[in-house]
């Protein structure tokens, strides 16, 4: 505990810090949401569990690459964009899986 409380002092806790743990923390929250209805509603469709496994196995290998894509795509433009680009990309995903 003594470790943990020499890393925390020398932070500076501020609004926008907050409210980035928020918004993250809200994020992990809906795409856990999200991933457990969907893997529901592909039981639903396909009672299977290869199905289940060969859709999470896509998400567990696709999550990387497109982390790295994005934090390249993020060096050469705003962070901002590349965020909402995520969040379009999931929305269409979602709308697709629907």
């Amino acid at each position: 505990m003594n470790r943990w409380k020499r890393i925390i002092a020398h932070i500076r806790a501020h609004r926008q810090l907050f409210l980035l743990l928020a918004i993250g923390g809200l994020y992990s929250l809906s795409i856990a949401l999200s991933n457990t209805f969907v893997n529901v509603y592909v039981w639903k469709k396909v009672n299977s569990f290869h199905a289940l496994g060969v859709y999470n196995l896509a998400i567990v290998t696709w999550q990387p690459l497109a982390f790295i894509v994005a934090g390249q795509i993020a060096k050469k433009i705003d962070r901002v964009i590349v965020l909402r680009m995520g969040v379009t990309f999931l929305a269409l995903f979602f709308s697709c899986i629907v």
